[in-house]
């Protein structure tokens, strides 16, 4: 059976937003700008944006598309280029067109409407030009509806509240859903802007909030961070793992993907490198295999073949 799972998906058409500076400026390197968090710059040169000209070309929310790209960043590289006078791409207003059979969303400058819905050159929300009243009530009198004409369909299909056609009534055979994870015997507590555990049943603090953050428990081991650094502790809220590496993700099938040095690779719970540190970003384990991303190639890695990897594209 051929595998789907990393089926290229079809790419947005590419912005063709230019910003409004000088071009001395579009091309200055990124590194001129200055950031206060350590990791921002090398995040922004591996999400392959290597000028300020790259770095302005973007909304907001395209920097959470680069991997671990968080919110302290994008404030980061915000108060950065405001202290040159410079600004993010504005964000867009996105309007939604309903064919039949289809929905798409279309990017569009916002357009002048009259108070009935009508853009000023007669169009309305449909991209139709509407009929005056005079106009509707000549061809109500031309012809009469007849059972079985287009009318007639419409109203028995319904129409939707933009007044476009809905599709047709067919129903699809349900999704089939992961059923959902057990609810962990730990829940997440904050405590002056740090984080712990406390016992679900008991509501006692079992691991005190001295980090500023924790993730879910996987294989009986949490990733936590403090001071921009990543490690793992066990239930008990003793350190396994040292608190030392760049980022990292959770357990899964006994191997965690860890950075160090700019680079991910995986470990054990004993703190053993199981797969080497030469890979630019990778995901967790599932079903024997990964996906790890290298020179701008993404590629399957299986656990039982670690040194042969199937590159994708």
């Amino acid at each position: 059976m051929a595998n789907n799972r990393y089926k290229k998906k079809k790419r947005p058409p590419e912005s063709n937003y230019v910003p409004p500076f000088d071009r001395q400026i579009l091309d200055e390197p990124v590194s001129n700008l200055n950031f206060r968090a350590e990791n921002t710059l090398s995040l922004l040169e591996g999400g392959g944006l290597k000028t300020i000209g790259d770095v302005l070309k973007r909304e907001e929310k395209d920097f959470y598309k680069i991997f671990t790209f968080k919110k302290r960043n994008l404030l980061d590289v915000k108060g950065a280029i405001r202290a040159r006078n410079l600004s993010l791409k504005p964000t867009e207003v996105v309007e939604e067109k309903k064919t039949e059979g289809e929905e798409l969303a279309v990017i569009k400058p916002p357009r002048a409407q009259s108070r009935d819905g009508q853009n000023r050159d007669g169009q309305n929300r449909d991209g139709q030009r509407r009929q005056g009243p005079s106009s509707q009530q000549n061809q109500q009198g031309q012809r009469q509806s007849r059972p079985g004409d287009r009318n007639d369909r419409n109203n028995a299909q319904g129409k939707d509240r933009r007044g476009g056609r809905k599709q047709d009534a067919v129903k699809e055979a349900p999704k089939k859903q992961a059923p959902p994870e057990p609810q962990d015997i730990y829940i997440k507590v904050n405590k002056g802007g740090k984080w712990g555990f406390s016992d679900r049943s008991s509501g006692e603090i079992v691991i005190e909030p001295v980090y500023d953050e924790v993730f879910s428990f996987k294989e009986d081991l949490c990733c936590v961070e403090k001071d921009e650094l990543f490690g793992f502790i066990n239930r008990e809220g003793a350190e396994i793992i040292p608190i030392i590496y760049e980022c990292a993700l959770s357990f899964s099938e006994g191997l965690a993907c860890i950075y160090k040095g700019g680079k991910c690779g995986y470990i054990n719970a004993q703190n053993e490198v199981v797969i080497d540190f030469k890979f630019d970003a990778g995901t967790s384990f599932e079903e024997g295999s990964c996906r790890i991303k290298r020179d701008g190639k993404w590629g399957e890695l299986r656990l039982e073949t670690p040194s042969e990897v199937r590159w994708i594209n």
